[in-house]
Formats: structure tokens, sequence, C-alpha cells
């Protein structure tokens, strides 16, 4: 397994290095299996997905441009169903690499909690791409949602919680540990997804799976992919949103995007 790089909150170092995690939970047995529908390929490294909710996508882009203080090529690409290109913004990441993007509609939300000093995330107006909102949050998040029904910011935690705040304040409204956390070590969530009716998609950082719980955070189902073959899919480096159109689970990791479905159907 390859591990790369990733600067986060947890650990004293403040970065997750190339080898073996001190703690890695077992693995699951053979699971039901998420088959490949569609494919595109992104233009850069990709740091976030979200749809945007017409059947089309907003992908987050960040290539480093040189050493640490330097900063990254980070675009807001907003593309139709077909992968036309509809538009484009360049946002400056302050030399701190963005982890996940949402999209409520107007605002695009990037997370900067991944970050060792003031964790934080970000609004972002689609069109103008004028700063809207500017939160501090928690450290260690990995990913990003937003609710609609709720009017919530959903923030996937790399401690297996998520927390979720108000769109409008930045308020904390309610927190789920969905698994016990592993003090002094990340646990097994990454990436987040979030479906109409509140159930949260989430990924595994250590396996090629993505587990489905309710609102409440109770498990429903796991499934494994069939993207481990052409490119990696586990780690911080893959991201995932939910197509309500197509009723599809879409996974972002390098610069591969994969609309994903349990045989042909809607997991």
């Amino acid at each position: 397994m390859r591990w790369t790089v990733v600067c986060v909150l947890a650990l004293a170092s403040g970065c997750m290095e190339e080898e073996t995690p001190d703690w890695m939970p077992p693995e699951p047995d053979a699971l039901p299996q998420l088959l490949r529908t569609r494919r595109m390929a992104g233009e850069l490294p990709v740091v976030g997905i979200d749809s945007d909710r017409a059947g089309g996508l907003w992908i987050a882009y960040s290539l480093r441009t040189g050493d640490f203080y330097a900063d990254a090529d980070l675009r807001l690409v907003h593309v139709n169903a077909a992968g036309t290109k509809l538009a484009e913004l360049r946002i400056n990441d302050e030399h701190i690499n963005a982890m996940g993007i949402a999209f409520d509609g107007t605002a695009l939300w990037l997370n900067f909690a991944n970050r060792i000093d003031d964790p934080y995330v970000r609004a972002i107006d689609a069109t103008t791409g004028a700063e809207l909102h500017h939160w501090p949050v928690e450290g260690g998040v990995s990913d990003l949602e937003v609710d609609d029904a709720r009017g919530e910011l959903v923030l996937s935690s790399t401690f297996d919680r998520v927390v979720a705040i108000d769109l409008a304040t930045g308020v904390e409204t309610r927190r789920l540990q969905l698994r016990p956390e592993h003090v002094g070590w990340q646990g097994e969530q990454s990436a987040l997804a979030l479906t109409p009716d509140g159930s949260m998609w989430i990924a595994s950082r250590f396996w090629d799976h993505l587990e489905v719980r309710d609102p409440t955070g109770t498990p429903i189902a796991t499934y494994t992919t069939d993207l481990g073959s052409d490119h990696h899919t586990t780690d911080y480096s893959l991201f995932i949103a939910w197509d309500a159109q197509r009723g599809e689970v879409i996974a972002a990791d390098e610069n591969q995007i994969s609309w994903l479905a349990l045989r042909g159907e809607t997991p």
C-alpha cells in the first residue's frame, strides 16, 4: 500500500509518512462490488469533487508549483454532464493544500482543516470567486459535504466522526462518533458523500471500500470497488460525491474520476 504525505492534526509531527501506520483495522470479508459505469480524466490532481445538481461536476484541482511555501495552482472547475468546461476559478491556497470541496447551489466550500494551525473552511462565490464565509473548525478534517435539508456543512473527520456546522453561522450543530476514537492517531475514515435523504457514504483510508450509514450513523452496507486495478484509491487522496440524477457514487483519485454503481444499478 502506498502512503502519501498528508499534514493533519492527529500526529505530533503533523504528517502521515510513507510507512505502515501504528494502527490498522482488520480487513473486512469479501463485499459486494461497485462497478464503474463511466469515467473521465481530470486536468490536474483532484483534491475534491461535488455534483453541480444538474448532472455536471465541480472539481477542485491542486498542483504544487514549488516547495511547501510556494502557492499551489488551485483551480475550481465546473464541467457539464458531457465533461465540457463551463467555468474556472483560481484560488490562492496560502501554502496549504485544500482537501475536499462541496457545492451548496451558490457557494463552493473548501476544506483547509487538514492543516496543523488555524484549521478552517471557507465559502467561495461560484460565479465571482469572492470569499463569502471563513469559519474556524477543528483540525483533522479530510472531506466535506452540504446537507441541504438541514442547512449544514458536514465535515468528515480523520478521527472517525462527522461534525456538522450551520452554513450561515459556522456554529456546530451536531456530531456523530462513528467508531471508537483511537487516541493519538487517525482512524479509518476519509472521504464523505451525502445522499438527499441524509445517508452517508464514507471511504476507508485503509481499504478500497465504501461504507453506507443512515443519518443517525447506523451502518447499512459496505461495498468494494473495481478502481484499484488502475489507480490508487486509499489513503487521503480519494474524494467522493453523490450523483442524484444517476443514483451513483462519484469517486476521484489522482486525476481519474469514475461513476460507480452496484452491477449497473443504484447501490
